[in-house]
């Protein structure tokens, strides 16, 4: 069910503004708005997020370039799985737990990348500045979790500058048409649904022990969370609040949504909790569970890190919400051909990867 690449996107659209070039520098503009000078041919990279670096750079044929990671990395499924050396990497730290400035310089990369994240803006800003402190070029990506703008084409541009860094433009461009690709056929199928057929969906995570302590049992997410999108795909959202909050049981009642989507929690993500589990029985009523129309992501987001999986997101969600549109789409089979696709892995290790994320629940529901 590979998908058929009839258009390709441009180019010019997402690629970095490049300032000047010779032969052994290149000075570009990152996603900070910030000039950078870093050598034209890159061989050392320390990589600073959740991930999304670390599994991009797989995707291009460099993952030979990185020689450190942040400490996020340890929280990343997709990355961790494709390159299983990436915990032997000396650890730059993170932002949340603090970046090791010693072990970045002992490395002495060519460059670090930092990826920035909205729930850890100031950690992030200050992360960069103390790296920059140590005269090593820094270049900076922009996550598209955004409460405020939710933009698919952010990643493209991420893709787009991490492609022209390591000097794998085309590969870049490639991979940019495969993704798109994919949205384009979710995207496609949701558009022109009038309001009186949209179901009520609620993103959400299930409650941890923080959640509960403060009297709630499902985190919520408004529309506007880039790890939903839900914009993009047609979809109205149960909750009209804005940014993160936890909700009460009562609240959750009185939302009544017609959809669950589980986002990725430290409370748990499987299907199987929110139907079972003593904790979440004065929900019961809820229209959603009563109609077995829960659904999850499984691990595909950390933080609320988009990454490569984010078609898998979108699919999830839109045959959630709209399942007679996507009727003749067998999720588990098309989940396995895209992570072929994009990563060339073999179909064992693309079946293994879909697992390790969490989504065997596809092929137990026959989703």
């Amino acid at each position: 069910m590979f998908i058929v690449l009839l258009t390709t996107t441009c180019w010019a659209d997402y690629a970095p503004d490049v300032i000047s070039e010779s032969d052994t520098e290149l000075t570009l503009v990152d996603m900070d708005g910030k000039s950078v000078t870093i050598p034209k041919h890159v061989d050392k990279i320390v990589a600073v997020g959740f991930g999304f670096i670390e599994g991009t750079l797989y995707a291009l044929g460099a993952q030979d370039t990185l020689v450190g990671t942040g400490g996020g990395i340890r929280s990343n499924v997709t990355a961790d799985y494709l390159i299983p050396t990436l915990r032997e990497l000396p650890n730059a730290g993170s932002p949340i737990d603090g970046i090791n400035l010693e072990t970045i310089a002992a490395i002495n990369p060519d460059l670090v990348i930092v990826r920035k994240n909205v729930y850890f803006k100031e950690k992030t800003d200050k992360a960069v500045e103390m790296i920059e402190g140590l005269g090593i070029p820094v270049v900076v990506l922009m996550d598209p979790n955004n409460f405020h703008t939710s933009d698919i084409d952010t990643i493209y541009q991420e893709i787009a500058l991490l492609g022209t860094i390591v000097g794998k433009e085309e590969k870049a461009k490639e991979l940019i048409d495969k993704i798109d690709a994919r949205v384009s056929q979710i995207v496609e199928r949701t558009e022109g649904i009038e309001d009186k057929d949209k179901p009520a969906v609620l993103f959400t995570g299930l409650g941890s022990s923080s959640t509960r302590d403060k009297g709630g049992v499902l985190v919520v997410w408004a529309k506007e969370c880039a790890s939903t999108f839900a914009n993009l795909i047609n979809i109205q959202s149960a909750y009209d609040g804005e940014g993160r909050n936890v909700l009460s049981a009562e609240q959750v009642l009185q939302l009544d949504p017609d959809v669950i989507i589980l986002e990725t929690s430290s409370g748990g993500y499987n299907i199987s909790q929110i139907y079972d589990e003593d904790y979440y029985k004065n929900i019961q009523e809820v229209s959603a569970i009563k109609d077995k129309k829960v659904y999850t992501i499984g691990k595909l987001t950390s933080c609320g890190d988009i990454q490569l999986d984010l078609p898998i997101i979108l699919l999830i969600e839109a045959k959630g919400t709209y399942p007679e549109k996507f009727s003749d789409i067998n999720v588990s089979e098309w989940i396995e051909e895209y992570y072929m696709d994009i990563f060339g892995i073999s179909k064992d290790m693309a079946k293994e990867l879909k697992n390790t994320q969490g989504l065997e629940w596809v092929d137990t529901y026959g989703f």
